[in-house]
C-alpha cells in the first residue's frame, strides 16, 4: 500500500499501529492543515514531506520482513489400535489412511518408514510407537535386556476373583489399562465381537497373561457385556470398580419409559422427551435416548436432564409473564425499591453493612430534597423501607446473619413492573460518551445497537446520536460531541434533571419566582460551603502538607459516591501514582462515578464537577479559567506562598463564589457568596 494525498486521511488509521509514536504525533499535528492542503504553500509542504517519509518506511518494513513459506508437514499424526480386532493403523490430520491397517506394531513402523519416511524422524510418532510397544531395531553396543520372568504362584487358571487378578498385575498397573480402555473407549463404538473376546481371555490363561486379561475384563465392562453371558458370568468376573474406584457403577436416577425436561444447550429453555434406552459406562458416565429426538444415534448426558416430568398433553402451563411498563426514566422510588430488593438473603456482614447505611442515607435525602414524596404512589413502602433499614442498623446484638426481607415478591413485581424503554435506555448511554475521547469502542457498539432497534417516536434524537457517534468514530470529531439544543432535548427525554435555561434580563418579581437548582450538602460541607446554585466556583489554597488536596479529594468523593455526581479529577500536579491511590484507599473513595486524569481532556461535557489539582502546576491564568465550560461547577486548588496566601493574582479570587484556606489539616471559610461561614478538620 502507499500513501497518497487523497487516501492519506482513511488509510492511515489501519497503519497507525506499526508506525513510530513521532510519526503519529507529526500526522495528528498535520491533520487540522489538511483543509489548506494546495491553497497553503507550508500547509502543502507539511503533507507532503509527512507522506513521504510514511512511504519509506512502509516500504521497508515490507522489505525486512518476508512471510514465512507454509509448511507441507501434517500437524496431526496419530496411531490407533483396535482393541477388539487387534489391528494397528494411521491417521493423518484426522483422515483415515486406506491401507494402512497391520496386524503388529512392528508392521506398522515398516509401513510407516517405506510410505512416510520423514514420520520416523518426528518425535511424536515415535512416542506413540513406543508406546504402543514398539522398539527400534537400530544396533546399540548395548546387549539386550533379559526378559522378566513370569510370576511365581498361581497362574492365571488358578485365580478365581477380580481382585486376585488386579493383586498380580498391581494396583497402578490395572488402572493404567482402565484408564488406557476408557479413553479408546470415548473416541470408537462399543459393538463388538464377543465371542472372539472370550477366546482372547481364553488364550491369555493359557499364557499367563494377565494384562491381556484385564484388558479384555475391562472392555467387556465398558461394552456392558459382562453380565449377559454365561462364560464371564460363571468365572465372577463382576465389576472392576470395586477395587480400583471403591465402589460400583454408579446407578441410573432414570429409567427406560419416564417423561424428563431436557436442557437445550447454552440457553436456559427445555424440551420434554421419553426415554427409550440408556448405557452405564466405566468413566461414570450416563447417556440416554430419547424418540422425540430427531437423531437417534446423539445420545444426552444425565447431567443435562432436569428431571422427571409428565407426558406433554398433561404438562401444566406455564405462567404468564406480568406485564411490563416502558417509561423514559424510572422514578426515584422504583429505584429505591429495587435497591432493597437486592438486599434479600444477602449476609449482613463487610460490603453489605455499607450498602444497607448508604440506602439508608440516600432515601433520607431524598425525602428531604423533596424528590419522592407523602403523595408519592409508593410512599407506603418506601416508609416501610426506611423504618426496616433503621431496625437493621440498629441490631448490634446479632453482627452476621441473613436479611429477610418481608413481602420481597410485592417489592420485585414493583422493580420489574416497570423498565426503561430500549431507545431511550441507548440515549442514555450516549449522554454518558458525550465530550468523552478514547472510548471508540463502546461508541461502536452503541453504534450497532441504535441502528438496530426501532425508533418510533424517538426518530430525531437517535438519528442525532447515530450522526455524532459516526462522525467521531470515522476520526472526524475528536471527541462525541452534541450540540447544547439537543444535550438538553435528550436530558429531558431521558428524565435528567437539567437548570432550565433563563433570560438574561427579567424584573424583581421575575427573579423571586424563578427556580435555581441548588446542591444540598450536608455535615462538614454545609457547614463551610453551605448550599450552593449549579454551576459554581470554589477556591482551596493552602501549604504543601497542609491538607488541600486531601480535602479536595474528600469532597469529590462524597460528590461521586454520596450525591452520586459525575465528577472528573485533573491530578496535573501529582499525577496518577502510588501516592495519589494510597490517598484514595485511606479515605475509602473507590466510586466508578469519579473519573481522575492526570491532564485537562478537550473537553467536560458530560461532567457535574470537575477538580483541577492545582491550577498553578497545570500554567491557567484568571482569563484561562474564565474560558472554562459554563455548564460545569469548578473547585481550584492552588498552592500558596511562603507568607500562606494563595500564589497567583487577585483576580483568581473575584472570579470564585467561595475561597477555603486549608492549614495544619483544618479548613476556614474566607470568602462565600452562598453565606456559610465555618471551620472543620480535613481528617
Amino acid at each position: 500500500m502507499k500513501l497518497t494525498v487523497k487516501n492519506l486521511q482513511t488509510e492511515y488509521a489501519s497503519i497507525r499501529e506499526k508506525m513510530p509514536q513521532e510519526l503519529n504525533a507529526q500526522f495528528d499535528a498535520i491533520m487540522p492543515c489538511f483543509e489548506f492542503y494546495g491553497e497553503d504553500e507550508q500547509s502543502t509542504k507539511a503533507i507532503d514531506t509527512f507522506i513521504e517519509v510514511a512511504n519509506k518506511i512502509l516500504a521497508k518494513q515490507t522489505t525486512e520482513k518476508p512471510e514465512p513459506k507454509p509448511s507441507n508437514e501434517p500437524k496431526d499424526i496419530a496411531l490407533h489400535w483396535d482393541i477388539v480386532a487387534d489391528k494397528y493403523s494411521l491417521s493423518i490430520d484426522y483422515k483415515f489412511v486406506e491401507g494402512s491397517e497391520c496386524k503388529s506394531v512392528d508392521a506398522l513402523a515398516e509401513y510407516i518408514k517405506k510410505n512416510y519416511p520423514s514420520f520416523m524422524k518426528r518425535a511424536d510418532v515415535l512416542a506413540q510407537l513406543k508406546n504402543y510397544g514398539w522398539k527400534s531395531k537400530n544396533t546399540t553396543s548395548k546387549p539386550k535386556p533379559e526378559p522378566e520372568p513370569k510370576p511365581k504362584g498361581k497362574t492365571a487358571k488358578d485365580i478365581t476373583s477380580c481382585g486376585e487378578l488386579v493383586g498380580k498385575v498391581g494396583y497402578s498397573e490395572a488402572e493404567k489399562i482402565g484408564k488406557m480402555v476408557e479413553k479408546d473407549a470415548e473416541k470408537h463404538s462399543y459393538e463388538c465381537d464377543v465371542l472372539r473376546l472370550e477366546r482372547r481371555y481364553k488364550d491369555a490363561i493359557k499364557t499367563n497373561d494377565y494384562e491381556d486379561m484385564l484388558f479384555v475384563l475391562y472392555y467387556l465392562e465398558a461394552c456392558n457385556f459382562h453380565t449377559e453371558y454365561k462364560y464371564f458370568e460363571e468365572q465372577k468376573w463382576l465389576s472392576l470398580h470395586k477395587y480400583l474406584k471403591g465402589g460400583e457403577k454408579p446407578k441410573p436416577k432414570y429409567a427406560v419409559g419416564d417423561w424428563v425436561k431436557v436442557k437445550i444447550a447454552n440457553s436456559n429453555s427445555f424440551v420434554v422427551w421419553q426415554i427409550t434406552k440408556l448405557k452405564v459406562f466405566s468413566a461414570k458416565e450416563i447417556f440416554y435416548a430419547f424418540t422425540s429426538h430427531p437423531n437417534e444415534d446423539e445420545w444426552v448426558f444425565e447431567e443435562n436432564i432436569i428431571g422427571k416430568t409428565t407426558a406433554p398433553n398433561n404438562e401444566p402451563k406455564p405462567k404468564a409473564e406480568k406485564p411490563v411498563t416502558y417509561v423514559n426514566a424510572i422514578s426515584p422510588a422504583v429505584k429505591f425499591i429495587a435497591r432493597y430488593a437486592k438486599l434479600h438473603n444477602k449476609q449482613y456482614s463487610g460490603k453489605v453493612k455499607e450498602e444497607v447505611r448508604k440506602l439508608l442515607t440516600a432515601l433520607q435525602r431524598a425525602i428531604l430534597n423533596l424528590e419522592v414524596r407523602k403523595t408519592d404512589v409508593y410512599a407506603k413502602e418506601l416508609n416501610d423501607i426506611q423504618d426496616s433499614l433503621i431496625a437493621v442498623l440498629k441490631n448490634r446484638a446479632n453482627d452476621s446473619y441473613t436479611l429477610d426481607i418481608k413481602n420481597i415478591e410485592h417489592y420485585r413485581e414493583i422493580a420489574g413492573g416497570v423498565k426503561v424503554s430500549s431507545v431511550v435506555a441507548l440515549l442514555q448511554k450516549y449522554i454518558r460518551l458525550v465530550g468523552k475521547d478514547g472510548v471508540k469502542a463502546d461508541a461502536k457498539k452503541l453504534l450497532e445497537k441504535l441502528q438496530s432497534v426501532s425508533k418510533g417516536d424517538y426518530n430525531q434524537q437517535a438519528a442525532d446520536a447515530i450522526m455524532s457517534l459516526q462522525r467521531y468514530i470515522d476520526g472526524k470529531d475528536d471527541y462525541v460531541t452534541a450540540s447544547q439544543e439537543t444535550l438538553e432535548g435528550l436530558y429531558g427525554l431521558c428524565g435528567i434533571d437539567e437548570e432550565p435555561q433563563r433570560s438574561h434580563s427579567m424584573n424583581a418579581a421575575q427573579l423571586s419566582n424563578t427556580y435555581f437548582r441548588t446542591i444540598n450538602l450536608s455535615g462538614k460541607w454545609r457547614n463551610i460551603i453551605g448550599k450552593p446554585s449549579s454551576p459554581y466556583r470554589l477556591m482551596i489554597y493552602g501549604k504543601a502538607g497542609s491538607g488541600k488536596s486531601t480535602l479536595a479529594l474528600q469532597y469529590a468523593g462524597y460528590l461521586a459516591e454520596d450525591l452520586g455526581q459525575k465528577v472528573l479529577y485533573v491530578a496535573s500536579e501529582e499525577g496518577l501514582t502510588y501516592t495519589l491511590k494510597d490517598k484514595l484507599s485511606r479515605l475509602g473513595i473507590h466510586t466508578a462515578n469519579l473519573q481522575i486524569v492526570d491532564a485537562m481532556p478537550k473537553s467536560v461535557q458530560g461532567y457535574d464537577t470537575v477538580f483541577i489539582d492545582s491550577v498553578n502546576f497545570a500554567g491557567y491564568d484568571a482569563a484561562e479559567l474564565r474560558k472554562l465550560n459554563p455548564k460545569c461547577s469548578y473547585v481550584f486548588v492552588f498552592q500558596s506562598t511562603k507568607q500562606g496566601n494563595f500564589r497567583g493574582t487577585q483576580e483568581f479570587l473575584h472570579d470564585v463564589d467561595t475561597c477555603i484556606r486549608v492549614e495544619n489539616m483544618e479548613a476556614t471559610t474566607e470568602k462565600n457568596r452562598f453565606g456559610a461561614q465555618g471551620t472543620c478538620r480535613v481528617l
